[in-house]
C-alpha cells in the first residue's frame, strides 16, 4: 500500500534547467572562466554537494565560486522558475489520497 508520494522538484514539478544553466553561466563569467559547453549537462544533473570540487580543481576558484553563490540574489532565480504543465493539478489530486 502506498503511504506517501515524494517528488523531486527540478525538471519534475518545476522548469529549472534553463535557469540553472543561466546561473552557472553567470558564475563562470564572474570567475572569468569560459563556460564549458561540453559539460553543460553536468550543471543540472550533478548533486549540489561536491559540485564545486568536481567543476573547479583549485581551492581559490572554489572559494570565489562559493562567494558568488553566497552573494547571489536567489530571489532573482526563484522568480524565473515556473511549474511544469499540470504539476499543480497532479499534486492536488495526489494530496487528496496520499501524504506528500
Amino acid at each position: 500500500m502506498i503511504k506517501a508520494v515524494v517528488f523531486d522538484l527540478d525538471e519534475t514539478l518545476i522548469n529549472s534547467k534553463d535557469y540553472l544553466i543561466h546561473y552557472f553561466r553567470r558564475m563562470y563569467a564572474h570567475l572569468r572562466i569560459p563556460f564549458p559547453e561540453e559539460k553543460m549537462e553536468l550543471f543540472y544533473t550533478l548533486p549540489e554537494k561536491g559540485f564545486l570540487s568536481i567543476m573547479f580543481s583549485d581551492e581559490a576558484t572554489r572559494e570565489q565560486a562559493r562567494s558568488f553563490r553566497n552573494n547571489f540574489n536567489l530571489q532573482e532565480h526563484l522568480d524565473a522558475i515556473s511549474l511544469k504543465p499540470h504539476a499543480a493539478e497532479a499534486v492536488r489530486e495526489l494530496a487528496a489520497d496520499y501524504r506528500l
